[in-house]
């Protein structure tokens, strides 16, 4: 599994910033060509994504909420065990 960061807003130096207090090792892009909001329909920050293996949004989250966590992690083991099922 990996976590990849779209920045849509383009700023590098203030998601290098957030990130660095983040205990997550992830891929951070910048979106200078708006291909996040194009592709998945990110039109809201923070917007979290659950990709599968295939390239699609299995799950789509605007906003941040103090459940988001064990929500992902819910939605996380259940793709997982999708996975392993195939």
């Amino acid at each position: 599994m990996k976590v990849v960061i779209i920045d849509v807003r383009n700023q590098k130096e203030p998601t290098q910033k957030v990130m660095s207090g983040v205990p997550v090792t992830a891929l951070v892009l910048l979106d200078d060509k708006r291909l996040g909001r194009d592709i998945f329909g990110i039109v809201g920050t923070p917007t979290t994504l659950i990709v599968d293996s295939l390239g699609r949004a299995v799950f789509k989250h605007v906003g941040y909420g103090e459940d988001m966590n064990d929500m992902l992690s819910g939605e996380i083991d259940a793709l997982l065990e999708k996975s392993e099922s195939l």
